[in-house]
């Protein structure tokens, strides 16, 4: 059995606003729609878990009856464990994604659940285009060469089992589920992601996501 859980309990404090970014509305629809309706698509997925703020659970509940919804904790890592606990006994494999990626394709989800096939911990990642320094107060201490470097994109595809008990034994706050899996020594396989699978953060990245939804009608 395949779970995907979609992480929409952020505040969004970057992008400013009281309204977080996943319930901000683009053409008529709430970002978090978009995802949903891509993994929806996506006939391998045997059930849907949506991990959101307290304030907004009985909304999205009367919205999407058939789904999985359940709060969110303090920090991402948090939110992630809350999702995990909310999978099906009978999961065998779990995808976790960032609501605020409104344009992961059907194409990326199956690849990313092909390759747990054979791996144990999957994520979509794309080349860095940036020159990347590590600094220190300001000031540059190294080059780092990008031909090393990947951006990591969701969604990431574990082993169930696994990712649970990593979460369970790991006692600090992680930005990152593969960060868990990596630091308690799972090989973690990188796939091909797409520049456009980008996470809306910014004021920026919100106009730019409302051009091209616009622009796809």
């Amino acid at each position: 059995m395949i779970s995907a859980i979609i992480l929409a309990g952020g505040s969004s404090i970057r992008l400013g606003g009281e309204t977080p970014k996943q319930f901000l509305e683009i053409d008529g629809k709430e970002l978090i729609d978009f995802s949903i309706s891509t993994f929806l698509s996506v006939k391998e997925i045997d059930e849907i878990i949506l991990v959101i703020p307290q304030r907004y659970k009985q909304k999205v509940e009367e919205k999407y009856p058939n789904l999985n919804v359940v709060i969110g904790g303090s920090s991402r890592q948090k939110s992630s464990y809350n999702g995990i606990l909310a999978c099906s006994e009978y999961t065998e494999k779990v995808l976790i994604h960032d609501a605020a990626r409104v344009f992961i394709t059907s194409k990326l989800i199956k690849n990313c659940i092909e390759t747990l096939d054979k791996y144990d911990a999957v994520t979509l990642a794309i080349p860095l285009v940036d020159t990347i320094a590590l600094c220190e107060n300001n000031n540059i201490k190294k080059i780092e060469n990008r031909e090393n470097l990947k951006a990591i994109q969701t969604p990431q595809g574990f082993d169930y089992k696994k990712i649970k008990l990593v979460h369970e034994n790991f006692k600090n706050d992680a930005t990152d589920d593969m960060k868990l899996m990596l630091e308690s020594g799972y090989p973690c396989k990188i796939i091909n992601g797409h520049e456009d699978n980008f996470k809306i953060t910014t004021q920026a990245d919100l106009f730019y996501a409302e051009y091209k939804i616009k622009g796809q009608k």
